[in-house]
């Protein structure tokens, strides 16, 4: 996982602005909101949906209707993502997460994946037989 904060200067930094601007659009083929991660396994399907097609964002502390709640646990989160890309997914998938701070007190987590150069799976629902 690489991580952005305020002070990179990579050049991909979402600030709030554009964070909003995203959200109005709502959902679509590049773009999921997730209220929060309470099951890897969703996760793991959604990194892997975009990792197998064109890439993605999966907006983390906003509704599926656009409202930003913000997350609590940012810390918990950030190790969360970081293991389901890369102990869940086969192969690894590389993503980056920025904290994005909306309206002076509420923190979105913003995942984006890159599309995969080989098919990327989820090891734990492939049966026994393969």
């Amino acid at each position: 996982m690489i991580k952005l904060n305020k002070d990179d200067q990579c050049g991909i930094k979402m600030n709030a602005e554009e964070l909003v601007r995203r959200i109005s659009r709502g959902e679509n083929l590049h773009t999921e909101f997730k209220e929060n991660v309470e099951n890897p396994e969703s996760l793991a399907k959604s990194i892997v949906c975009f990792a197998n097609t064109d890439g993605g964002q999966i907006i983390v502390g906003v509704s599926r209707n656009g409202e930003i709640i913000g997350v609590k646990d940012l810390d918990y989160l950030e190790r969360l993502v970081d293991d389901v890309a890369f102990n869940g997914c086969e192969p690894p998938v590389t993503v980056v997460v920025e904290t994005v701070e909306v309206e002076g007190k509420k923190i979105v987590l913003v995942i984006n994946v890159r599309s995969g150069l080989a098919l990327t799976f989820i090891p734990s629902l492939i049966g026994p037989s393969g």
